[in-house]
Order: C-alpha cells, then structure tokens, then sequence
C-alpha cells in the first residue's frame, strides 16, 4: 500500500478550498464597489430615551435627527416615530 498520495491529496483539497474562498472574495469585493451609496448620516444625531438605549421606528430604524436641531424638532420626530409603531402595533 502506498501511503504517498493522501498527502497531497489532502494539500490539492486545501488549495482548491483556499481558491475558492478567495474568490468568493473578490466577487463580494466587487459587488460591494458597485453597489450604489446609501444616504448618508452625516450631521446626524441619534436620538435617545428615557432609559438611554437609541430609539428606533416602527421598521426598528434608529431616529437620527439634525446635528443642532432644536428640542421642539426632535420631540417631533420622536411623536411621530412612535406614532408609526402605534400603527405598526395596532
């Protein structure tokens, strides 16, 4: 019995792996610079409850508001958030 061809057998399965891994890679390399930009949340701020935790939507979206936006705005955006998760709940 010859004992010779198992290990680069087991080296041609590793390789065939590690190929294959690299690319799956570049395809998601491309895919990721192809893919358009989403909106961007610069100048954003996050907007926290009582209990400290992010707030979210009814889609479980974080509220971001304006950088500076005064209380009033950001008090309704958050109305009318939880006024969607009342809908969404309802």
């Amino acid at each position: 019995m010859s004992t010779n061809g198992r290990p680069s057998m087991a080296k041609r399965q590793k390789e065939m792996a590690r190929q294959e891994k690299q690319r799956e890679k570049a395809v998601k390399r491309e895919q990721r610079a192809n893919a358009p930009a989403g909106p961007s949340d610069e100048g954003m701020e996050v907007v926290f409850g009582p209990d400290g935790t992010p707030m979210v939507d009814g889609d479980g979206n974080i509220i971001l508001v304006p950088a500076g936006s005064t209380p009033a705005a950001a008090a309704a955006l958050v109305a009318a958030a939880r006024k969607s998760i009342d809908q969404t709940t309802a």
